[in-house]
């Protein structure tokens, strides 16, 4: 789940900096662009001391105690779960093997909405002994900040919130979504030197047509493309789906009066992320 970057530079004098990926992403996203163009090295080279975080559930986070991803149990968490437990985990985990009182931190997307959601969590959800995230946060840098996502335009999210809970666990079940597999991985950089708008058109299904920046390298395409998308749980992306549909900054709906009861003692998700917790 999470990588320091070491690799024989010496690194630590500025500082423990986790570096966290967004949505169908790996921490492979900060090293792409080579030794002078990615995010981690540059910070490297600076004399931080890097840390790259992997969210549950991708190709390099399916490891568990007890269960495998075969099972359905494996994937049954959202960003939620990331915010609650993983991020301070892997924050905790720095400053225990860097020695650094306060880590900082750098996230894209995804990886500054898990951020904003841990940060603004009441003391009653916080794992047991667990201090506030904002004890253990040195400072945060947000690349394209994300909570209230009401106006987002990816196809595949919009088309998500549009469909009913139930058709859209018939149509991709419960378990994973986008996994990288050695097929795709082989696949997609060959598409991209062949037809490279099947690229973008990856790109623009994912983020957004409209996100599609002008300034990407195209030549790097069959590069990312073999990293991405790295696969997440279903119920991530339908709490994404839930917060376009909803235009909220809340927990997972668990799908019934029943399941949110048991599991929030409320029978509409609690709006445990608000803002003014931040």
């Amino acid at each position: 789940m999470l990588s320091p970057l070491l690799h024989g530079i010496q690194a630590g004098e500025g500082g423990a900096v986790l570096l966290q990926h967004g949505l169908l992403d790996s921490g492979h996203t900060w090293l792409l662009n080579g030794r002078n163009g990615s995010l981690a090295f540059v910070l490297a080279d600076a004399g931080y001391d890097v840390w790259l975080g992997n969210n549950r559930g991708n190709v390099y986070s399916t490891a568990h105690e007890s269960l495998v991803p075969s099972q359905e149990a494996f994937w049954a968490w959202s960003w939620d779960e990331m915010a609650r437990y993983d991020l301070p985990a892997m924050i905790s985990h720095i400053q225990s093997a860097s020695g650094s009182k306060r880590v900082s931190v750098i996230g894209h997307s995804q990886g500054t909405l898990q951020t904003f959601a841990s940060l603004s969590l009441p003391p009653s959800m916080l794992p047991p002994g667990s201090p506030p995230l904002s004890e253990m946060l040195g400072s945060l840098i947000a690349l394209a900040p994300v909570a209230f996502v009401n106006s987002i335009q990816s196809p595949i999210i919009r088309s998500l919130a549009e469909l009913p809970g139930g058709e859209a666990t018939l149509l991709f079940g419960s378990k994973s979504f986008l996994p990288s597999t050695d097929s795709l991985r082989r696949l997609l950089p060959t598409v991209c030197i062949e037809t490279p708008w099947v690229c973008k058109s990856v790109s623009c299904m994912v983020a957004g047509c409209d996100r599609v920046s002008p300034h990407i390298n195209a030549t790097r395409w069959p590069v990312y493309l073999s990293h991405y998308p790295s696969g997440t749980s279903v119920r991530t992306m339908l709490h994404w789906a839930q917060s376009v549909r909803e235009g909220t900054f809340s927990m997972f709906d668990r799908g019934s009066r029943e399941a949110n009861i048991r599991a929030y003692g409320t029978p509409t998700p609690p709006p445990t992320h608000p803002p003014r917790r931040l």
